[in-house]
């Protein structure tokens, strides 16, 4: 019996160590892949235009969580995406105006609330020890950036305007250069007198002679 189970142990044991070693490989891929979705959504946290939030890399590792963050030790993270994702969903009608700022606020602020709570699920998830005050205040974006962003938006919209035939286009001269000479004003016309015919765009020359009806000048 011994000897049976001796035989089982050779030929099973290499079996369960390769079998635990592809489990444990797929663990470390999921994590790795999880890892990257949570530094991504970091990294593009602090700016809220096309270097930000507005990236392909942001919404593509947003769309990923629920694949990624699949099983039942990650439903914190699965309900905190559900609930970011209902509000992105909400937002106020485009573009911002001083009629819908105040909903544009509430939206922003209800927004970054839930992103913070989804970061953090997932930094619970993948065993941080990070809380919301810390991630809330992790990121940094430059205030250019936002301003790049919003004058970019304003001239799209502009322009969009103009094309359109919304906006007009205002023209002006430009200023003469410095040390130029202006130029001239035109001459003005002389005043015709009431009962007198307006002078001959052309003279004749002064050699000319009126030739009598019915001759021809031979000079010529």
């Amino acid at each position: 019996m011994q000897f049976v189970l001796q035989l089982l142990a050779m030929f099973w044991a290499p079996l369960v160590a390769t079998e635990v070693t592809r489990r444990l490989a797929i663990r470390k891929e999921a994590r790795g892949r999880r890892q990257q979705l949570f530094n991504t959504l970091m990294v593009t946290a602090g700016d809220y235009g096309r270097l930000g939030r507005l990236s392909f890399e942001h919404v593509r590792a947003l769309n990923l969580i629920e694949i990624e963050f699949y099983g039942e030790e990650s439903v914190a993270v699965l309900k905190a995406w559900r609930d970011y994702r209902t509000v992105l969903n909400l937002a106020p009608p485009a573009p911002w105006t001083e009629e819908n700022k105040p909903q544009w606020e509430a939206w922003n602020t209800l927004r970054d609330e839930l992103f913070v709570k989804l970061l953090y699920a997932m930094a619970q998830s993948l065993d941080y020890k990070f809380d919301e005050e810390f991630i809330k205040n992790a990121v940094y974006a430059p205030m250019g950036y936002f301003t790049a962003e919003v004058e970019g938006m304003q001239i799209q919209t502009q322009l969009r305007e103009l094309l359109d035939g919304k906006r007009a286009l205002h023209i002006s001269a430009a200023p003469p250069l410095p040390g130029a000479t202006p130029p001239a004003p035109p001459a003005p016309t002389p005043p015709i007198a009431p009962g007198t015919a307006a002078p001959a765009l052309e003279e004749a020359a002064p050699d000319a002679k009126a030739l009598p009806p019915g001759e021809t000048d031979l000079k010529k």
